[in-house]
């Protein structure tokens, strides 16, 4: 009783050092029972503040796999806000916090809700999506951008190019060599003719 006191008690406090002390009890050297872990992940989804959001992402950076898990259980307590947040900080383009940034966002399902986006009706959504997506830059992300590759959109065709124009490189055709064998059909005929669209732009350009 007196533990779960004190832990939801840093999960109201406003000191950042209380997220260190919360991460600290998750994967530190005397960690707590596991019984209070569920108590820790609640209180780590009270850090909504930006500070303390940075500073769990930098964390889950840092940390071991329970303490990843925690913290990505954490941010789905947090909810749609967290993630609106999230991809704030993604904006920023940190190079430093992008691919961990990349991976609670995946992790949390954010990238098939955003993938789900570029169906919209509204083009402005499906931009926004692309551009959300061409951040990203993971295998899941990329899969969502080559289905838009055809957009009737003009500006959400040039987005999902030059985030294929990324995938240029040794890591990247690792990423299209998964995509061209791709369960779904479309996401193969459309990886096939990606890099052509790639090649026109440049000769045109």
């Amino acid at each position: 009783a007196v533990k779960r006191a004190a832990i939801e008690g840093l999960g109201k406090a406003g000191d950042i050092g209380a997220v260190d002390i919360l991460a600290n009890a998750v994967s530190g050297p005397a960690p707590v029972e596991p019984g209070l872990t569920r108590d820790i992940v609640r209180s780590l989804g009270r850090k909504t503040a930006r500070p303390e959001m940075k500073r769990l992402v930098g964390l889950f950076r840092e940390g071991p796999p329970v303490l990843r898990r925690a913290i990505t259980d954490a941010f789905k307590i947090m909810g749609h806000n967290a993630e609106e947040d999230l991809v704030r900080l993604l904006r920023e383009e940190v190079q430093s916090l992008m691919p961990f940034l990349s991976e609670i966002l995946e992790e949390s399902g954010y990238i098939e809700a955003a993938i789900r986006k570029l169906s919209h009706r509204d083009p402005e959504i499906r931009r926004d999506a692309a551009t959300i997506l061409s951040l990203i830059r993971t295998p899941a992300s990329y899969r969502g951008l080559v289905l838009a590759v055809k957009d009737p959109d003009q500006e959400v065709r040039v987005m999902v190019t030059k985030a294929l124009e990324r995938l240029n490189t040794k890591a990247g055709r690792i990423v299209l060599d998964r995509l061209r064998e791709d369960p779904d059909e479309r996401v193969r005929r459309y990886t096939l003719w990606a890099p052509e669209r790639i090649e026109a732009k440049k000769s045109a350009g």
